[in-house]
């Protein structure tokens, strides 16, 4: 059967257990057939879970069952698990401020792919000015764009407000003006700026970029 495979076979229990209550019925499963269709050259419907994979012939799946008929499949299945206090967490802030939210969520034996939404919309498909999107392991440049009359002016980078520098990750280049992330990681996430200053060390103004990483 292909089923339109997600990350954590618990998030797959969760859509198909419509009411909720920690059970998948045939009903359920034939509501979400036209969801997870079979290859048009497979025989096998989604319904066909319940008749092979209901070992207690209770008429219902539970999430062990459910998590068998994947094992048979797929030898690394993906456990996901995330603290309750950690469920809803409330961040303040000021127009202005820079804000770091993470995503605490454990998986194993590997970690899970994580998507971010904002209003049920997801943010890779929104094209938002000044933010940048990388993969795990891949390179990331971030360019600071500034106009001033004064030449002698000097530019310091900064993540999440606080001071960065060259080293065995990052790389500042063209007269400071651009940095290089290199072998990015979840933790590279933030909020990048640009500060300009004048000889005299006042602040002349800033420009931000945000960087994700997935």
């Amino acid at each position: 059967m292909s089923l339109v495979l997600l990350n954590d076979v618990s998030l797959l229990f969760t859509q198909l257990d419509e009411n909720g209550d920690g059970s998948i019925n045939i009903n359920e499963l034939w509501k979400k057939s036209a969801v997870y269709k079979p290859e048009p050259a497979s025989p096998c419907l989604l319904t066909d879970l319940l008749p092979h994979e209901d070992s207690n012939e209770d008429d219902f799946l539970d999430f062990t069952e459910f998590q068998n008929a994947f094992n048979k499949l797929y030898t690394a299945i993906t456990m996901v698990t995330l603290e309750q206090s950690l469920a809803v967490n409330t961040i303040q802030a000021h127009i202005g401020d820079n804000v770091e939210i993470r995503c605490d969520i454990i998986g194993k034996p590997q970690q899970p792919v994580i998507k971010w939404f904002r209003h049920n919309v997801d943010l890779t498909s929104v094209n938002v000015p000044n933010l940048k999107w990388s993969a795990i392991g891949g390179l990331a440049a971030v360019d600071c764009r500034y106009e001033s009359l004064d030449s002698d002016v000097k530019v310091k980078w900064y993540k999440n407000d606080e001071l960065i520098s060259a080293n065995q990750k990052i790389t500042i280049m063209h007269n400071e003006t651009r940095i290089e992330i290199g072998q990015l990681t979840r933790s590279d996430t933030g909020a990048y700026a640009c500060r300009v200053q004048n000889e005299a060390d006042s602040a002349m103004g800033q420009d931000i970029a945000s960087l994700l990483v997935q």
